[in-house]
């Protein structure tokens, strides 16, 4: 069930993403950043992913990327549309940079997603209506907006189960695998890059807010190149790679660690261990 307490902002490793080191060159500082602040979720169902085996019943899980730059205190809370318990506040007073957290259990079904002030009188800033499918796995993203926020609501699931045949119903179909893909966000202000996977004849420009996929590429485990320009003004070229054999759905989030350096990172879709 929902749990409705905020979760904690203590620091914390990715618990359910891989993050990869970036190595630049042609005039950045080689030292490796830290990566994006977690907030620790609440301890996910005892359920598998990307297995075959069933979910707890009608629940669904969900993570938050806030990439967005809070200037005062905000909390993101889920608000189920049916059983009228108490919001679950997803992150709460999120860091002035790029904050992720890991999949957290909730009622699945039709709901509304909420980023809302803090304070004696909350307002809210940005709202989404959401429906969530039993066992679904979602990532929130909260982006900038003007000088608010929009909600986006992005479906991580590594497989999809057919619906059950009309004739046989107590017959639960086996879940199908989805095509392994790469997703590529790119969340660095006035910084315009070009992602490159040469193995797989792939290159997308991309300017802030832009968003691409590589699905189902015929090299499942290759290297990335992002180039993007230098603070002279000459190119630099950063690597890192993925790897779609282990975890059939990747995200490259193109970020900037907390000391504003460029930090491209590769983050683990529809994983909860």
């Amino acid at each position: 069930m929902p749990i409705s307490t905020p979760l904690t902002r203590s620091a914390a490793l990715f618990a359910t993403a891989l993050l990869l080191d970036v190595f630049p060159t042609g005039g950045l500082c080689a030292q490796t950043p830290p990566p994006p602040r977690e907030s620790e979720p609440a301890p996910p169902a005892d359920v598998e992913a990307q297995s075959g085996e069933e979910a707890e019943e009608k629940a669904a899980f969900m993570r938050v990327w806030f990439m967005a730059k809070a200037t005062d205190p905000v909390d993101v809370q889920f608000q189920n549309s049916k059983d009228g318990t108490p919001p679950s506040v997803l992150l709460s007073e999120p860091p002035p940079f790029y904050l992720v957290t890991g999949y957290r259990d909730l009622p699945a079904g039709s709901g509304i997603l909420t980023v809302n002030s803090r304070g004696s009188q909350p307002r809210s800033l940005a709202t989404a209506s959401v429906a969530l499918r039993e066992a679904g796995l979602y990532t929130a993203i909260v982006r900038q907006e003007g000088s608010g926020y929009r909600i986006e609501l992005i479906d991580d699931s590594v497989e999809r189960r057919p619906p059950p045949d009309p004739n046989n119903l107590s017959l639960k179909p086996k879940p199908v695998r989805l095509p392994p893909k790469l997703k590529i966000y790119h969340f660095t202000e006035d910084l315009p890059v070009e992602v490159r996977v040469p193995v797989n004849n792939f290159s997308a420009r991309l300017e802030f807010g832009g968003f691409s996929v590589l699905e189902n590429p015929a090299t499942l485990a290759f290297p990335i190149e992002i180039l993007y320009p230098g603070p002279d003004g000459q190119p630099v070229t950063a690597s890192t790679e993925a790897d779609l054999k282990e975890n059939a759905s990747c995200s490259l989030v193109l970020v900037r660690d907390p000391y504003g350096r460029f930090s491209p990172r590769i983050v683990l879709n529809g994983r909860l261990d």
